[in-house]
């Protein structure tokens, strides 16, 4: 199962397999003497089998170990049929003697009871190989150490009889003259009864000239206790068991001890378990059974690692502490039952910890941490720019631009004086917030006026523009008119210093008024819809000494199609980014362009990179043109985040968790498009592959930065002509706005 993207398990207490391997496995046995001679098998025969019960329905209901003296792996030599499967030849199958019930057939060459041979299917056969030359069969331990075994029974088997007879020491009896044979049992039997067993040891009286002469070697001297010591730890090496484990540590400290089980866990024990859990998990809950194959089985090492009480003390309070441990946590590892009412569950944190990707404080909301930051913003004394750039100047609030609708008879124009009336009415609520908010700040110089007035005069200009708008192919850009916009809210700022609270009503009116009526005249003065039929001079610029300038958007990626947003994420095209941007070569082929200025991040750069070489074009990487750094919003989904999102469009003096502020960012994708445009007449034409949302807040305001990502599909590309913009490549539909 998985929890938060992350693998994750729990006890599978509900299937009935659980109580199989957990408690007993057949009728006949617990589970843990079933593991037990399955682990002896493997260690002195080279090889563990167990057969597998099923019942009709090819469920699993009991597990019987088989004697490896009497199984075996088998290759048919033939196509046979078993169990009702027909079988090809060479298919693994299992040989044995054993069956699941008590008929004999016959006994062994060592006089075993033997039932009938039978032939058991792969899949119902559990079998753990130990050390194998091919995979299929293990070697037999105790033949491979025949050698060592033998030497440590040879050497028992010596002490055995050394200290059984008790002859010690041991010696000839020489006596002068020659014996009878009776005299001679006479005398050995007598020398044995004097000094052997319980009389071992004891002073010997010899007489008549008897004489005692030793023979043989010391038991001492031949380092008998040695060799029986090595023995025993060369057998023990075998299987990989610490020294200690079978008693035979000396001088040996707690911690190291303590270290040694560790090395017994991880070099003899884990071996064995990994080889247990696979052959389970392959036979047991193979994958090729939806239903089975999530589950596996596992062992549980932890008490062999268990500490004193001081450490385990130590782990869990740091555990706690720290937020990865609970209460319940913490009873389940001491054996104990959870806390009944709930407060058991509940994982600590120190309070003055972050995440190190979003500087969330722990426990922190992404809504609380957003209307911290908006917080800050409103008292910041000047406009927070972490990418460089200059001031913010101005692009904020148009309303968003239309979906393409079926032609309409054109209306007649709107009476000037009327619209401006209009327009004044509903602006004036915005003046006043901005008036409002500048008053009620301590910092009252040019720039904090700026940031209160900005978006309500570039909204109000946006509208203006689109009042002069005679088609859908026709968008007058709000950034055109930034240096008038900036000029006209120094002015007002010079008038402030007359205001009082009692006269802000009224002097919001006015100017408001004076705002609409200004904005009015100079856009409809520079407004010029008869541009596209002027002539155009040889060197490509239109009478007015103007040349096209071209902004195309990065082609398509995995991101853009899953409605995901990207920000600074390194994120290729895909392949219908491929097709985009094949698409927009072709268009931009014979526009007279001469150099290509594109946006640093992956997607933006493997895009111009490819036009770059097709148009054979010098390229230039400018980060500035960089995408809005989304912080720890980059990987969220669009429309499940975006009122998020929206409340630093709203606040873009706010600092985005992880990321930039939304004035910062465009006070640096604005520097560098209008050093792009200055740049064009005399470096020109020139294309900017850039982002949807640079291009909505280059053309349509900040405010419809996010809202407006139907501004251009990706693999677009729109070619301004004066104030004239005509899309040569991609559609007017809605796309992304990362």
């Amino acid at each position: 199962m998985r929890k938060n993207g992350r693998a994750a398990k729990q006890l599978a207490q509900d299937n009935s397999y659980y109580d199989i391997l957990r408690a007993s496995p057949n009728p006949e046995m617990t589970s843990h003497t079933w593991r037990s001679v399955m682990q002896i098998h493997m260690l002195l025969w080279g090889n563990g089998y167990t057969e597998i019960q099923r019942d009709k329905g090819a469920r699993i209901v009991a597990l019987w170990p088989r004697n490896p003296a009497r199984t075996r792996p088998v290759r048919l030599t033939h196509d046979a049929t078993i169990e009702g499967s027909r079988l090809q030849r060479g298919t693994l199958v299992y040989h044995t003697s054993e069956t699941m019930g008590d008929e004999i057939s016959g006994q062994d060459n060592t006089q075993n009871a033997m039932a009938p041979e039978r032939l058991i299917l792969s899949e119902d056969m559990i079998h753990i190989p130990g050390l194998s030359l091919d995979g299929r069969l293990g070697q037999s331990t105790v033949y491979l150490a025949r050698q060592i075994i033998g030497l440590s029974l040879a050497t028992e088997k010596f002490g055995a009889k050394f200290f059984g007879n008790g002859a010690v020491p041991r010696g000839i009896l020489e006596v002068p003259g020659v014996l009878e044979t009776k005299a001679i049992e006479t005398l050995r039997r007598s020398w044995q009864e004097a000094h052997g067993g319980e009389n071992s040891h004891k002073t010997a009286i010899l007489e008549q000239g008897v004489k005692y002469t030793p023979i043989g070697i010391d038991p001492e001297k031949s380092q008998f206790l040695e060799t029986r010591k090595h023995q025993a730890i060369e057998i023990a090496a075998i299987f990989n068991v610490p020294p200690h484990m079978i008693g035979e540590s000396t001088e040996r400290s707690k911690s190291s001890v303590e270290q040694t089980s560790i090395e017994f866990l991880n070099y003899c024990l884990n071996p064995w378990l990994d080889a247990w859990e696979q052959e389970l998990k392959r036979k047991m809950f193979p994958s090729k059974n939806p239903k089975l194959a999530t589950f596996f089985a596992k062992f549980d090492t932890n008490r062999l690692l268990y500490p004193d009480a001081a450490t385990r003390s130590a782990y869990y309070t740091g555990g706690k502490n720290t937020g990865w441990l609970n209460t319940n946590d913490i009873h389940e590892h001491e054996d104990l039952n959870p806390v009944e009412d709930g407060s058991g569950e509940v994982y600590w944190a120190p309070v003055n910890m972050v995440d190190a990707a979003t500087g969330m404080l722990v426990g922190q909301t992404l809504e609380s941490m957003t209307a911290q930051a908006i917080a800050q913003a409103a008292g910041a004394p000047k406009v927070e720019r972490p990418q460089g750039g200059a001031p913010q100047n101005g692009p904020a609030n148009k309303p968003k631009k239309p979906k393409a609708v079926p032609p309409k008879p054109k209306a007649a124009p709107p009476k000037k004086k009327g619209r401006a009336l209009d327009l004044a009415s509903v602006y004036n609520p915005l003046f006043a917030d901005g008036f409002g908010r500048f008053m009620s700040r301590k910092d009252g110089d040019l720039e904090a006026f700026v940031r209160c007035m900005s978006p309500a005069v570039t909204a109000l200009v946006g509208v203006i523009s689109g009042d002069n708008q005679e088609s859908e192919t026709l968008i007058v850009p709000v950034a055109e008119f930034n240096s008038l916009i900036s000029a006209h809210i120094a002015g007002m700022y010079g008038k402030m210093k007359d205001v009082t609270p009692e006269s802000k009503a009224t002097h919001t009116h006015l100017e408001t008024v004076r705002t609409v009526e200004a904005f009015m005249k100079v856009i409809e003065d520079r407004y010029n819809p008869n541009h596209a039929d002027q002539q155009r001079h040889p060197d490509g610029t239109w009478n007015d000494g103007s040349k096209p300038f071209f902004i195309m958007r990065h082609g398509t990626t995995d991101d853009d199609q899953n409605g995901v947003w990207t920000g600074w994420k390194a994120t290729p095209l895909n392949t219908q980014g491929h097709a985009d941007v094949a698409s927009a070569i072709e268009s931009l082929k014979n526009q007279g362009i001469r150099r290509i200025v594109s946006s640093n991040l992956e997607r933006t750069r493997e895009t111009s990179q490819r036009v770059a070489n097709a148009l054979l074009l010098p390229l230039t990487l400018d980060a500035r043109l960089n995408a809005l750094d989304l912080g720890i919003f980059a990987g969220m989904n669009e429309e499940e985040n975006a009122h998020r999102l929206n409340l630093y469009v709203d606040n873009p003096d706010a600092i985005i968790p992880g990321g930039e502020t939304v004035n910062g960012y465009v006070a640096r994708t604005q520097e560098a498009m209008d050093e792009g445009r200055e740049a064009n007449d005399s470096t020109g034409p020139i294309l900017h592959v850039i982002h949807s949302s640079t291009i909505c807040a280059y053309m349509a305001g900040v405010k419809d930065m996010m809202d407006c990502s139907d501004m251009l599909t990706p693999g677009g590309v729109l070619r301004f002509d004066g104030k004239k913009v005509t899309v040569l490549n991609g559609t007017l539909e809605e796309g992304d706005a990362a």
